[in-house]
């Protein structure tokens, strides 16, 4: 089995798209792994999403991303700036510069998002009959 990761931040106009690839022995792994690439969030979150991002047909929000950092929680001094297509806000953090989005007024953080499902093989399937 293999267990694939898509991911990405969106505002504009980005996308979730493949990012990993692992082998993994069954669902409960898969869900340990998944939880592992969520590294930046606490342990039971992590848990919870990855959980929630196998087994929803939408991308599940993971965290906030900066053209510099992925974080659980956007920084005590982001101000709310927009939203996302998705509905969920988009933060500036004032007093800097973003080396994307050069147009906006400080430091976004974007909504980062988190989707995953098993792939089996034709010999995983063969071998469980």
């Amino acid at each position: 089995m293999e267990l694939v990761i898509l991911a990405g931040a969106i505002w504009d106009s980005c996308v979730v798209s493949e990012v990993e690839r692992l082998e993994v022995a069954s669902e409960d792994a898969a869900v340990e792994a998944l939880a592992a690439f969520l590294e930046w969030l606490p342990r039971e979150r992590a848990l919870e999403v990855a959980r929630a991002a196998l087994t929803s047909e939408f991308p599940v929000l993971a965290g906030w991303a900066s053209a510099t950092d992925l974080v659980a929680e956007p920084p005590a001094a982001a101000e709310p700036y927009d939203r996302s297509r998705y509905g969920d806000p988009v933060y500036v953090v004032p007093g800097h510069t973003d080396p994307v989005y050069d147009d906006v007024p400080g430091l976004v953080y974007e909504p980062f998002y988190v989707s995953a499902y098993i792939e089996r093989s034709a010999e995983s399937e063969e071998g469980g009959k």
